[in-house]
C-alpha cells in the first residue's frame, strides 16, 4: 500500500465521507436520542446493518470507477505508484471508511442508550471487530467482482447479479426437488431447503454480518427484557469459509487488477466470468424451475421468460440485439439436459431419497387434515386430528413403520404418473420431535383409507396414541 496515495484519497473524499459519517449517525444514534425518554435501549441496529451492507455495495463501484475511467486511467496508471499499490490502497481505504463510521455511531448508540455498561467489554469488542472482519472479507469479494468490468454500469449489473446467484442456484434446485416428488414428500424440508441453504449461505459474504447482527439483538433483548441472556454458539465453520472467501478474492483481485490495461477502460464488458457466466447461471437456474412433469402448458409461460429474459441480459452485455449460435445452443442443451433428469428423478423417486426418512426413539406426532367433499362449492369440511404417540418399538418395528412410509411414497409415483391422483385435500404429517436436533417432518396428501391404515398400522405396532385435539 501506498501511503502518500492513501492519503490523497482521503483529502479527495472529504464531502463523500461527511455524507457518510451524517448517513450513519442517522442510521443509529440518532434514533436513540430522538427514543430518549422511551427507552433508546429498545432501538433496533437494523438501519445500521442496513448502512453498512448498503455501503459496501456501493463504495467498491464508486471507488473502483476511477480505474473504468479512459480519462483518469492514464493518469493514474503514470503515478510513480506500483499498479497493485493503487488497487490495495483503494481497498484498504474503502474498508476504513465503512469500518470507522460503523464503529463510531455502533459505540455512540450504546452510550446514549446506556447499553454500553450492561453489555461488557468482551461482547463489544467481539461484535465491533467480527463486523470489521465481515465487512473486510465483503469488500474485498465486490472490489474483485467489479474489477472485473470495464464501466460503471456493468459493474452495478454484474455485483447485483452475483449476489442474487445464490438464492437463483437455491429456487432452482429446491423448486426441482418440488416438481418431480409428487405430492410434497417430507424430506424436501431437508434436501430441498435446510440442507440446501445451510450449504449456500456459508458462501454468501453477507452472511457473516447478518449472524453477528442477530447475535447482539439477541443479547440486547436478553437484557431489555430482563431474561437470562441466551447461549448462543458462535460459528466458526462460518468464519473459517469466510476468511478462506475473503482471501482467495484478495489474491485473485491483486492478480486481475495487475494485468489490466487502460484501453479496457469504458468499453464493453467481455469478461467470461461476467456477462457470459451470470446469464448462463440463471438460465440454467430457471429452466430448473420449469416443471416438466406435470405438460407442456405448465414450463411454456417461465419458459418465454427466460428466452426474453436471455435476450435482455445479452442485449444490456453487447447493447445490442444478438442471437449467436452459443446463446441458442445453451437454451436448447439446458432445456434437454434438465428435462431428461427431470424425468429420470421422477420415475426413479428421485434417485431414491424421497425415502429419506430418519427413525427415531422420541415420541411422534401425527397431524391428520380430513377434508371431506360434500358436493358443492364451498361446502367442503375440514376436520384435523392431532394424535400423540410414544414410540417404544423394537427396531423391527420402526423399520415396518419406515416401510409403511415408503408404500405411501410408491402410492404418490404411481398415482401421479397415471394422472389419476385425487386425495381431496387429506394429509397426514409425521412429526418425529427430538430434543437434541430439529424435528424431522414428513407430510403426505394422501386417501382416506391410507389415513386409517396408518393408525391401524401404529396400532399393531403397540404404539398408544391419543387424540390430544380435533377442530
Amino acid at each position: 500500500m501506498n501511503k502518500d496515495y492513501f492519503k490523497s484519497l482521503i483529502k479527495k473524499n472529504k464531502k463523500l465521507n461527511i455524507v457518510l459519517f451524517i448517513a450513519f449517525f442517522l442510521s443509529y444514534p440518532f434514533l436513540t436520542i430522538l427514543s430518549f425518554g422511551d427507552n433508546p435501549g429498545s432501538v433496533k441496529m437494523d438501519y445500521l446493518y442496513l448502512m453498512v451492507i448498503i455501503t459496501t455495495l456501493i463504495l467498491p463501484v464508486y471507488n473502483i470507477k476511477m480505474f473504468q475511467s479512459k480519462k483518469a486511467i492514464d493518469t493514474y496508471f503514470a503515478l510513480p505508484i506500483k499498479k497493485i499499490d493503487l488497487m490495495k490502497s483503494t481497498l484498504v481505504y474503502t474498508i476504513i471508511q465503512i469500518s470507522i463510521n460503523f464503529t463510531f455511531s455502533f459505540i455512540l448508540g450504546l452510550f446514549i442508550s446506556k447499553l454500553w455498561f450492561g453489555f461488557g467489554l468482551i461482547n463489544i469488542v467481539s461484535c465491533i471487530l467480527v463486523t470489521i472482519l465481515s465487512i473486510t472479507i465483503i469488500v474485498t469479494v465486490n472490489f474483485f467482482i467489479v474489477e472485473k468490468c470495464n464501466n460503471t454500469l456493468d459493474s452495478v449489473i454484474i455485483l447485483t447479479s452475483y449476489h442474487l446467484l445464490l438464492l437463483a442456484i437455491y429456487q432452482g434446485v429446491s423448486q426441482f426437488a418440488r416438481n418431480v416428488i409428487p405430492a410434497s414428500n417430507g424430506f424436501i424440508r431437508t434436501i430441498g431447503y435446510a440442507d440446501l441453504a445451510f450449504i449456500l449461505v456459508h458462501f454468501n459474504p453477507y452472511t457473516l454480518l447478518v449472524r453477528i447482527f442477530f447475535h447482539f439483538e439477541l443479547i440486547k433483548d436478553s437484557m431489555f427484557h430482563q431474561y437470562s441472556e441466551p447461549e448462543i454458539v458462535f460459528p466458526y465453520l462460518l468464519l473459517g469459509i469466510q476468511v478462506i472467501i475473503g482471501i482467495v478474492a484478495y489474491i485473485l483481485l491483486m492478480k486481475s487488477f495487475n494485468r489490466r490495461k487502460a484501453e479496457d477502460s469504458e468499453t464493453l464488458t467481455n469478461n467470461k466470468w461476467t456477462y457470459p457466466f451470470i446469464i448462463n447461471a440463471f438460465t440454467i437456474a430457471i429452466i430448473m424451475c420449469l416443471d416438466f412433469a406435470r405438460g407442456f402448458m405448465y414450463y411454456l409461460p417461465l419458459l418465454v421468460i427466460v428466452i426474453v429474459g436471455n435476450l435482455v441480459i445479452t442485449f444490456i452485455s453487447q447493447r445490442k440485439i444478438k442471437i449467436t449460435k452459443k446463446t441458442l445452443l445453451l437454451l436448447m442443451s439446458s432445456f434437454v439436459v434438465v428435462l431428461i433428469l427431470s424425468k429420470i428423478a421422477f420415475h426413479t423417486n428421485f434417485f431414491n431419497l424421497a425415502y429419506s426418512f430418519e427413525m427415531h426413539d422420541t415420541s411422534i406426532e401425527l397431524i391428520i387434515v380430513h377434508k371431506i367433499d360434500d358436493g358443492g362449492p364451498g361446502e367442503d369440511t375440514i376436520t384435523t386430528y392431532i394424535y400423540q404417540y410414544e414410540l417404544a418399538g423394537s427396531e423391527d418395528d420402526k423399520q415396518m413403520l419406515n416401510e409403511f412410509q415408503k408404500e405411501i411414497v410408491d402410492e404418490f409415483y404411481d398415482l401421479n404418473k397415471l394422472n389419476t391422483y385425487d386425495g381431496k385435500g387429506n394429509s397426514v404429517t409425521i412429526n418425529y420431535e427430538d430434543g437434541q436436533n430439529d424435528d424431522q417432518v414428513y407430510t403426505y396428501r394422501i386417501k382416506e383409507p391410507q389415513i386409517l391404515s396408518l393408525l391401524d398400522e401404529l396400532e399393531k405396532l403397540g404404539y398408544e396414541g391419543t387424540l390430544i385435539n380435533e377442530y
